[in-house]
């Protein structure tokens, strides 16, 4: 098992990866002193798959476990689960004392986090995330929320979890589509933090996709996981570098909200976000036109689905209510070369638009 650790002081806590982990729950939760009544959060599909083993590690720690299924898919992302859960976990007497549990993907998590942010004004939460998107990127770093019509996660909270358990074995269970769309947020990674990660995965993306080599699956997870804790430990609030990990998200968002949440899944639009930058990036940045292709590479071999035609309007009305937007300007992360990305706003709206243009032609 290897362990990283998100430093933030009196807040830091591990993320623990390593196949086989489910069964050794009991042992990894007990340094934490997670005790009496808890709230497990999870979807019916993974509940299924997994839930009974995770309530009865939990009773075995001495625990009394509540749980709460919630529907899968964006949709799921909104007020009405969250009172939902609300409404559950007070009928079942859980208290400031207590801690809630995310069995899920990033959907799960983000719901989880923001009602353990705002119960009895924050509670613990500890997430144990089962898709590979999740365990790359939304588990870590305390980001929480739900979306609103005007955008993605315009509501939420950071709140950081006492701890992440990622076992790569749960990956086995996953539709691929949902292993091509993670992916995408390991090639973000790579792309901004290090060029020789990124090689690596340019030469190995279709065993990633294919499942066939588990132990290069691990690495990734690990080498994702090691760069975003670090970002975040440096960041917590992205008020400077933790920026850098909204790269191929600012436009990704706005695709995945104007083409509709059940036409593009996250890791899919920020897979077309990441190309949209990179063409930015070549106006802008002065990043090789090459150095495009060799980033559009891996991504080319994600099995995407095609990108509908796309209302301009309502493309930049959602742009327009991004959460990277400070003062009314909105900030794109660009990258310089691979592994050295910027933050700038020198971003005209007729670049926007050619990047949309390029990626109907790549992907439409």
């Amino acid at each position: 098992m290897t362990t990283i650790t998100v430093d933030l002081g009196p807040r830091s806590y591990p993320i623990h990866i390593g196949e086989g982990l489910l069964p050794s729950l009991v042992e990894l939760l007990e340094p934490l002193g997670i005790t009496g009544r808890i709230g497990l959060v999870s979807s019916a599909n993974i509940h299924e798959l997994y839930g009974e083993a995770v309530e009865s590690a939990l009773a075995a720690a001495g625990c009394q476990v509540s749980t709460a299924l919630i529907p899968d898919g964006e949709k799921a992302k909104e007020l009405a689960t969250i009172s939902l859960l609300y409404d559950t976990f007070l009928e079942a007497d859980l208290d400031r004392t207590s801690t809630l549990v995310s069995l899920g993907g990033g959907v799960v998590g983000d719901v989880t986090g923001f009602v353990a942010a705002t119960l009895f004004r924050g509670i613990p939460y500890i997430q144990i995330p089962t898709t590979l998107l999740a365990m790359v990127d939304s588990s870590i770093g305390g980001k929480t929320g739900v979306n609103h019509p005007c955008g993605k996660n315009l509501i939420g909270a950071f709140h950081q979890p006492r701890a992440v358990l990622i076992d790569p074995a749960l990956v086995r269970t996953l539709p691929r589509r949902e292993v091509t769309s993670a992916c995408a947020e390991i090639i973000k990674v790579a792309a901004i933090a290090d060029g020789g990660f990124f090689r690596q995965l340019a030469g190995g993306i279709q065993q990633l996709v294919d499942l066939t080599d588990m132990p290069l699956l691990e690495d990734a997870i690990i080498r994702s996981c090691r760069i975003k804790a670090e970002v975040v430990s440096e960041d917590e609030r992205e008020s400077d570098r933790r920026r850098i990990l909204n790269f191929g998200h600012t436009l990704g968002h706005a695709l995945e909200a104007a083409a509709g949440y059940d036409t593009l899944r996250h890791g899919e639009a920020v897979a077309m976000g990441i190309v949209a930058a990179g063409y930015i990036s070549t106006q802008v940045t002065g990043f090789p036109a090459s150095d495009l292709e060799l980033l559009a590479a891996p991504i080319n071999h994600l099995e995407l689905p095609r990108l509908p035609a796309l209302d301009q309007a309502a493309f930049q009305s959602f742009l327009s209510h991004d959460k990277k937007i400070r003062r009314g300007v909105l900030h794109f992360v660009l990258l310089e070369a691979i592994g050295r990305p910027v933050v700038t706003t020198r971003v005209t709206e007729s670049q926007i638009e050619k990047a949309l243009d390029e990626l109907q032609r790549r992907f439409g």
